[in-house]
């Protein structure tokens, strides 16, 4: 078999290789993104109030007079502690953003790129989904979904070079979660090194959602004064046009807890049995 030039000049760059160490650092947007499971009363509760993102930010945040403590799906100001789901906390994969590699000792640059999955992949970088998690697939399932989005540095992967960095093989592990793509780690000839935890970023926003996405195919609206439901069990209801879950037992309208429900303009339901 021949030896190419550019094989040769390979191996003698490699022979004259002195071993170093590179930090290999993410830089631009992200954030951290979580989502948990809460009950059916807390969703009734908070889906729709003006006030969700006071709860979930504010340590000293008091539940209206005469709620019930059940009512908390996290300690006030911890919304990041609801993660039973996924949890990542990371750069974004997007134009945006850049991924340097850098001597440790010289502080010369060894090697940049933008850090959309395109444009590393056309240098050869190999992008793994480790996991793709949408609040989609969690029917008859009530959720949380935070996020708060930051700028800056998410930290550095310290790797030991023996040869020339080769950005063919660095690779890249990704988490979409809700549709955000994080890195969620990082790979360099086999080895997978851990974040430093340098980070260094700065707020630029955040976003909470409460979601629930029914077990099967709901029927249209239903007018809530002329129409009644066939079965027993979990609807969907407007009351002063906003969307909440309700039970149907025994030809009332109630909460979970069996407390009864008026103003019912509107339900729906799925098209079969609920009992």
């Amino acid at each position: 078999m021949m030896v190419t030039v550019d094989q040769k000049q390979e191996l003698i760059d490699a022979l004259r290789f002195m071993p170093r160490d590179i930090d290999i650092t993410l830089l631009g947007y992200g954030g951290e993104i979580v989502m948990g499971r809460i009950t059916a009363e807390q969703y009734n509760f908070w889906q729709g109030r003006d006030d969700l993102s006071d709860y979930v930010w504010d340590w000293n945040y008091e539940l209206p007079e005469g709620a019930p403590e059940s009512l908390r799906f996290i300690a006030a100001g911890e919304w990041h502690d609801c993660d039973d789901i996924a949890h990542e906390n990371s750069m974004e994969l997007s134009a945006s953003c850049w991924i340097r590699v850098q001597e440790v000792e010289s502080g010369a640059e060894v090697w940049e790129s933008r850090a959309d999955i395109e444009t590393l992949e056309a240098a050869g970088v190999d992008i793994e989904c480790r996991s793709n998690i949408e609040r989609e697939d969690f029917p008859g399932q009530y959720l949380f979904i935070g996020q708060s989005t930051e700028k800056g540095c998410f930290g550095s992967y310290r790797v030991r070079l023996r040869e020339p960095f080769d950005p063919r093989k660095l690779r890249i592990h990704m988490d979409e979660i809700d549709g955000w793509r994080l890195v969620s780690g990082i790979e360099y000839d086999g080895e997978e090194p851990d974040n430093q935890g340098d980070y260094d970023t700065t707020g630029k926003g955040s976003d909470f959602a409460l979601h629930y996405e029914p077990d099967g195919h709901l029927t249209e609206w239903h007018d809530g004064n002329t129409a009644r439901p066939a079965h027993d069990g979990v609807y969907d209801v407007k009351v002063q046009d906003r969307i909440r879950r309700a039970w149907w037992i025994n030809s009332a309208w109630r909460e979970q807890d069996g407390q009864e429900i008026s103003g019912v303009t509107q339900w729906r339901g799925l098209d079969r049995d609920h009992s």
